[in-house]
This record gives C-alpha cells, sequence and structure tokens, in this order.
C-alpha cells in the first residue's frame, strides 16, 4: 500500500511539471496586452503622417516595439504588422525590454536607436540600434560602438561601513535623437561617477562614420544635481531645437538649444522643491511612467504613459495605456483628472483656462490572453511545494542537530567542534532572522541611492529605526557573512583544487599526443588564472582565457548536455514507475 501511494504520488507530481513545462499559464493575447510606454513619435513629411513607436509589455520579460500612424495627431491607428521589433533570445543586448525609442529619418530609410536592457553589461541598459528602409520593417544592428573612451563606464567607490565593498556602475538614463546637418546627433543623459546627472552629446558624420562623444557636457542652468532625467525628447519648431525633460520629480521642463548655456523653463510641477496647488497638476503629474513632446500644427502635444486600470495580484507589471494632451505654445499645460463629483468643477474651470483637450487612451492596451486549464492550480501547487520545501529544510536542521547531539553526549576527541556548530547555529539563526531583513533594507536604499553622501543618510535613517541591538546585529551578521563564510567557502574551494593538482600529478603521465595536449593547456589556464603568469608573459592570461571560454565551454556545454539528457531519461523512467528499486527499497 505504502509503496502504491509513493508510486501514485510521484506520477501525479511528475505530471503537473510536465504539464507546467508544456502549457503556459496564459495563452494568445496582444504584444500590447499588459502596459504600454516609451511612446516616440516622428513626423514623416514624404507621407505627411505622424508615426508613434512604443514599447508594448506582454509580460515582465517579454516586450516589443509597435507603430501606430496618424494623419493628425489625435487620432491613432495600431499597424496590422505589430510589432515591427522583438527582443530576441540568442541577442543578449536587448533580451529583457526597450526603453527610450529615437527614430529619426534619414534618405533613403529609417533608423532608430534605444536603450536596450541587456543581460551581459551591469548597468543592464546599453545603447543600440536598428535600420529600416520603410519604418515598419526593421533589422537590428547591435550595441552602438563609440570611439574612445565612454563616459559610463564602471567605477569602484566605498559604501557605508555596514556595506562591503562593491563594484558601481554609471546609470544612462534617458536618450534622444536628430538629424542636424547631414550629422546624427545622440543626446544622452546619464549618471556620471560623482552622481550627477550630465547631458552629453554624441555626433556621428555620414553614414560609416564614427560616433564621438562630445568630452564636455551640455550646461544645464536651473536643474539641481540630485535630478534624474527619466524621459527626454528633442524636437524643432521655428528653426529652433528643444530639449522636453520629464524629471524624476514629477517636472516637466525645455530647454532651448544655442549659446553657451541652455536656461531650463518649468512647465509642469514646481521648481526646486516648492509645493504648487493641487488644480496646477502636480499630484496628477506624478501618475506619468513616460513621456514624448511632438510639434502638432495647432501647437504642442504631448503623449504620455498612464496607469489605466488597477493591478492585481497576478499582474506582473501596471497595467498602462497611452494619452495626450495639448498646448498651443507650450507653456500652458494641464493635467486634469478624472471628471467625478469631487473635483469637477475644479475640472471644468482647468478646461475653461487651460489650452488642452481631453485625456483620453489614444493607444490602448491590446487583447488579454486567455488562461489555460492549469492557471488556477500553479498558486495552489506553487503553495504545496513551498510547504515541502520548508519542511525538507526543517528536517534537515533537525537532522543535523540530533546527530551533532548524539556526538556531544558521547564525547571524547573532536567535541569541541560539535558544540562549536550548535553555537554558531544557533548565532546565525538568530542574526539571520533580525538582522538579515535590515541589511536587505541597506542595500536597497544604497542601490537607489545617486551620490555616497544620499546612501549615508539613508542608512544612518535605517539605523534610527532600530534598536542599537538590533543594527549591531545586522553588522555582525554582515561581517560574519561576507568575511568569514564566504571566505571559508573559498579556502575550501580552493583546498580541493589543490588537492586535484596534486593527484593528477601523482597519476596523470604522458603517453600520447592527446595527453600532451592536456597537460600544455592545463598548465597554461593555470599560469593565466594566477598574477605570476601576467608576469612570465603577457599572452599567457589572454591564450588561457581563450581556452577556458571557448575550447572548454563548448566542451563543458556538451557535457551539459548529455547530463540533461540523462537526467531526463532517469526522472521520466522514475515517473512512470519504471525503476523499480525506488520503491522496492533495493
Amino acid at each position: 500500500m505504502r509503496k502504491t501511494l509513493i508510486r501514485t504520488l510521484t506520477f501525479v507530481f511528475g505530471l503537473y511539471f510536465v504539464l507546467e513545462f508544456l502549457l503556459p499559464k496564459e495563452l494568445g493575447g496582444n504584444f500590447d496586452k499588459t502596459a504600454l510606454h516609451a511612446p516616440a513619435v516622428l513626423y514623416d513629411a514624404d507621407s505627411g503622417e505622424y508615426r508613434m513607436y512604443y514599447v508594448g509589455v506582454y509580460n515582465r520579460r517579454t516586450q516589443a516595439v509597435g507603430l501606430a500612424t496618424s494623419k493628425d495627431g489625435v487620432s491613432w491607428e495600431k499597424y496590422k504588422g505589430n510589432p515591427v521589433l522583438r527582443s530576441t533570445l540568442f541577442n543578449s543586448a536587448d533580451r529583457l525590454g526597450f526603453s527610450s525609442l529615437c527614430p529619426i529619418k534619414i534618405d533613403g530609410g529609417y533608423e532608430l536607436y534605444y536603450l536596450g536592457h541587456d543581460m551581459e553589461t551591469p548597468p543592464r541598459l546599453t545603447i543600440c540600434w536598428a535600420t529600416s528602409s520603410d519604418g515598419s520593417a526593421w533589422e537590428k544592428q547591435g550595441r552602438l560602438e563609440f570611439k574612445g573612451e565612454i563616459p559610463w563606464r564602471q567605477h569602484d567607490e566605498l559604501d557605508d561601513s555596514v556595506v562591503r565593498r562593491k563594484p558601481r556602475y554609471t546609470k544612462l538614463q534617458a536618450m534622444a535623437a536628430t538629424v542636424s546637418d547631414g550629422k546624427r546627433v545622440l543626446f544622452i543623459a546619464h549618471t556620471n561617477s560623482e552622481g550627477r546627472t550630465e547631458l552629453l552629446q554624441a555626433e556621428r558624420t555620414g553614414t560609416n562614420g564614427e560616433w564621438v562623444v562630445l568630452p564636455d557636457p551640455l550646461p544645464l542652468t536651473g536643474l539641481t544635481e540630485v535630478e534624474k532625467i527619466t524621459c527626454l525628447t528633442y524636437l524643432e519648431r521655428d528653426g529652433d531645437g528643444e530639449l522636453w525633460m520629464y524629471l524624476s520629480d514629477q517636472k516637466l521642463c525645455r530647454a532651448r538649444l544655442g549659446g553657451e548655456t541652455m536656461p531650463v523653463g518649468f512647465i509642469l510641477g514646481a521648481p526646486n522643491g516648492v509645493e504648487e496647488p493641487e488644480e496646477q497638476g502636480a499630484v496628477a503629474l506624478a501618475k506619468i511612467t513616460d513621456m514624448s513632446v511632438f510639434a502638432a500644427p495647432e501647437g504642442y502635444r504631448l503623449v504620455y504613459s498612464k496607469e489605466h486600470g488597477k493591478k492585481t495580484a497576478e499582474d506582473e507589471v501596471a497595467p498602462t495605456e497611452l494619452f495626450t494632451i495639448s498646448s498651443l505654445d507650450g507653456n500652458e499645460w494641464s493635467l486634469p483628472r478624472e471628471p467625478d463629483t469631487d473635483n469637477l468643477l475644479i475640472f471644468l474651470r482647468d478646461l475653461a483656462t487651460r489650452a488642452l483637450i481631453l485625456p483620453e487612451a489614444i493607444i490602448p492596451r491590446g487583447a488579454a490572453s486567455q488562461p489555460t486549464y492549469l492557471s488556477h492550480a500553479f498558486g495552489f501547487m506553487g503553495t504545496v511545494l513551498s510547504v515541502i520545501a520548508a519542511f525538507a529544510i526543517g528536517l534537515g536542521g533537525v537532522n543535523m542537530a540530533i546527530m551533532q547531539g548524539r556526538r556531544v553526549a558521547r564525547g571524547g576527541k573532536g567535541v569541541h567542534n560539535n558544540v562549536l556548530f550548535f553555537l554558531c547555529f544557533v548565532f546565525m539563526f538568530t542574526a539571520t532572522i533580525w538582522g538579515k531583513p535590515i541589511i536587505d533594507k541597506v542595500r536597497a536604499a544604497q542601490a537607489r541611492a545617486t551620490t555616497e553622501e544620499e546612501a549615508r543618510e539613508s542608512v544612518e535613517q535605517i539605523r534610527q529605526e532600530h534598536s542599537s541591538f538590533t543594527f549591531r546585529l545586522a553588522q555582525i551578521y554582515d561581517f560574519v557573512f561576507y568575511n568569514v563564510q564566504v571566505h571559508l567557502g573559498a579556502t575550501l574551494f580552493a583546498l580541493v583544487s589543490f588537492y586535484m593538482v596534486g593527484a593528477a600529478f601523482r597519476s596523470f603521465r604522458v603517453k600520447s599526443a592527446e595527453a600532451g595536449f592536456l597537460i600544455l593547456s592545463a598548465t597554461i589556464v593555470l599560469l593565466g588564472q594566477i598574477p605570476l603568469g601576467a608576469q612570465l608573459s603577457p599572452w599567457l592570461p589572454i591564450v588561457g582565457g581563450k581556452l577556458l571560454t571557448v575550447f572548454n565551454a563548448a566542451a563543458y556545454r556538451a557535457v551539459l548536455m548529455g547530463m540533461a539528457i540523462a537526467a531526463i531519461s532517469v526522472s521520466v523512467r522514475l515517473w512512470l514507475g519504471l525503476e523499480k528499486g525506488m520503491f522496492h527499497g533495493t
């Protein structure tokens, strides 16, 4: 009976995992069913239409670029061949998504520059580009290559005493593009090594020219150092260039190009952190996630992405749609709220005094996906598996305690190691329960900080929220984990490597050409990993790295594929009850 029950449970759980792998939680739906953001509008003078490129979100890890067209900039129609640009599995530059779209019209076609959410570069953002002959069928060109040093390179900084030293990276914020006098120009906002926001200009001459970042950042008068540019748009109006910026503290401002300085005029929001009356749109502006400004026949038009609808527990991202408002001169804007009984008078007053149109979803979300019949079972089975995993961890701890306790009770040689186990177990358990949440808050606060001073203020605020004992416990936990346990693990692996090298030296004999190649490559790799190898020859680290990343990686992947096939075959036998030894105890 017991064997039959174990066999039945094994089959049921195996069937669940097979179906979960074969059938997703939902099927169908458009690529932009969840959210729309990062709008960018391009006016095509040849066709006399506006082209809006936007990022559609299917789920947290699946995004694509869509296209919508309009004759008047008010009524938009989605392109039937959407999406026009997808993230692909074998292109890591934008595998996690897109942002800051910058389309431009050139002779003979179109170019699209964007920030790709990269899986390989630590900042997770990289500048990419694509080309098209008609503006709808795009071909990716990969990462954008710049000549010489680029300012958003890696640098190190010392963190607060609570947090260990770690590498930090400058962050790309937003980007805008244009074509001027035959030159392609990029305006790039980034956080420099000192934590300040800088606006750089990069230029490329001709079709095959190199991209060069100008050494001096563009001067922006009126912006404080802590403000971050989340959206950036370039447009030309009456022969003058303008940069429209949406800042992290919910301020919309405009900078006119030309001259030695770029004075910034605040259009919406409160400059220098001054509170503005609610009816002037300062509160409503905080709901915007992305925006883009373009020139329309009647003046200016602003397209923005705003949360529309409530986010449920199953949603991975907030549902957003694209809306628009307009202005005659670019100075008088307003973001009206929904007309209800509480604010109807304010809404009508704004409508009468401001140059605007009612906010409407010009591009709504796409068709939703349909859930499969396993959708409701996923949550339940996930909870069951979490409970089983928790019980397994608890049983492991109890088993260790029983085994070490028996050795302490018997006494004898080495009993102090068993006593030390209990002391370390109790200490790390207590420090993890009370100290790890504090350390996680500290690390999250430092990840959000843009300057070292801001990071220290955040840490000090967290310190004041907790008692001195718990915060000291968190510091001790952080020290023990990163300065004791991590180094003990590295020491253990180092000892194992010395043991393997010693065993190989005693047993390995060069009796064939293959064995000679093996010992030669092993020697090169070992010397290339230590400073002595670089002192002997600068080519040793290069050749050793190639042996590791090319030849060894290929063989390692082949071994992994063989192991995976073997694991699948054994798992199928266990699932179907063909592996009798598991159920009969033999």
